[in-house]
């Protein structure tokens, strides 16, 4: 977490400091990204650096740790302005949602995908924060849905809202986003601007409803 030297800064110049580290995460890979190009876009000095944040592992985490806040809040925000709909229907436009996120905000997207190519380590410390708020949203539209009885109260909910989390990571990112090279915004927003993205929404979805048994 950044020190209180940071956060008593002005507003203007915190700013200036974290866009200009959100610009270097967004276009480097964490391991290549640098402290210095930061601070010269920042236009700050070095040693100011080292007041506000321990080092760039940290400065990152905080910076992930603010994209995961406000894609929340704006997902959330959908959310409630749909509460006419069904679980299932709520839950791909979370989804949805979260497209607009990133054609909305390329830059953040990009700097939170760069998570995925971490050292398992920081991985897991970086996720571990994130997956606990995760689950929390889905325990609670998990629990609306066994309201309105559609969903089946006999699962055990923790476990199903830890589910989803985990197929959200291993599928939307693990398995779609390692195989896309993207180096900039723009590759993004035209990947972002096909189909298959959403026909692998669907799948993920078809799955979580129907489960793998055999109708008879």
């Amino acid at each position: 977490m950044p020190s209180e030297t940071f956060f008593n800064l002005p507003e203007e110049k915190r700013e200036r400091v974290l866009d200009a580290a959100i610009k270097e995460f967004a276009q480097h890979p964490y391991h290549k990204s640098s402290i210095n190009r930061i601070v010269e876009e920042a236009d700050i000095a070095k040693g100011s650096f080292y007041q506000y944040f321990s080092d760039k592992k940290d400065l990152f985490k905080y910076i992930v740790e603010l994209i995961t806040e406000e894609k929340m809040t704006y997902i959330s925000k959908a959310v409630a302005e749909k509460q006419n709909l069904n679980f299932f229907e709520l839950l791909r436009e979370l989804y949805l949602a979260g497209f607009r996120f990133t054609k909305e905000h390329p830059r953040l997207q990009l700097v939170a995908f760069r998570i995925i190519n971490l050292d398992n380590q920081l991985k897991e410390e970086i996720l571990d924060k994130s997956e606990q708020k995760s689950d929390q949203f889905f325990i609670k539209l998990l629990e609306e849905g066994i309201k309105k009885e559609e969903i089946d109260p006999n699962i055990d909910i923790e476990f199903t809202a830890y589910l989803i989390t985990q197929l959200n990571i291993s599928v939307l990112e693990d398995y779609f986003w390692k195989k896309l090279e993207f180096d900039n915004e723009e590759d993004l927003l035209a990947e972002l601007s096909k189909d298959k993205l959403m026909h692998l929404v669907d799948k993920i979805l078809y799955f979580i409803r129907n489960g793998i048994e055999k109708n008879s």
